[in-house]
């Protein structure tokens, strides 16, 4: 099997990314996920396998095969299907709809709010709505400091 790259420029609360997935990298049954930062050229990156991919949409009682879920991912990317779309969330972000979700007051340590964990990680949460149900599966991507070298020529590409 080959890989497949979908490469797009998607826009998060008025910044402009470029989110590529691609199918079938590493072991060829896993999916990559990179959102570039188009001004800072700030970098997240997750690799998915199957196994994960499908553990995770297990989870949410909306089970979906690794290949279908990839095929969600890129067609919420392309906007090409009204049932999928993506978001770019922070850490931060995310615990706010948890505790929104589940009306529980923030954490205060020493008189500040809890720090997240994950602080640099962002989480692209890919929602499917059908006319009664709507399952959010987030992807979690770190930040990536060092940027490898497919992802430099890409910016290189681009530039």
């Amino acid at each position: 099997d080959e890989e497949i790259e979908y490469t797009r420029r998607v826009e998060f609360d008025g910044v402009w990314y470029e989110v590529t997935t691609t199918l079938g990298c590493e072991e060829n049954d896993e999916l990559m996920v990179e959102v570039e930062a188009e001004e800072s050229g700030e970098r997240w990156t997750g690799c998915f396998s199957s196994s994960y991919i499908e553990s995770l949409t297990s989870k949410t009682g909306n089970y979906k095969r690794a290949s279908t879920f990839a095929r969600m991912v890129v067609s919420a990317v392309e906007g090409s299907a009204e049932s999928v779309y993506v978001d770019l969330l922070t850490s931060s972000d995310l615990e706010a709809l948890r505790r929104r979700r589940e009306a529980a007051p923030p954490v205060v340590v020493n008189g500040n709010l809890k720090n997240t964990k994950h602080s640099t990680r962002r989480y692209l949460i890919v929602t499917y709505a059908v006319e009664f149900d709507k399952v959010h599966y987030p992807l979690p991507l770190d930040v990536e400091s060092d940027p490898s070298l497919l992802s430099l020529k890409r910016q290189v590409k681009r530039a």
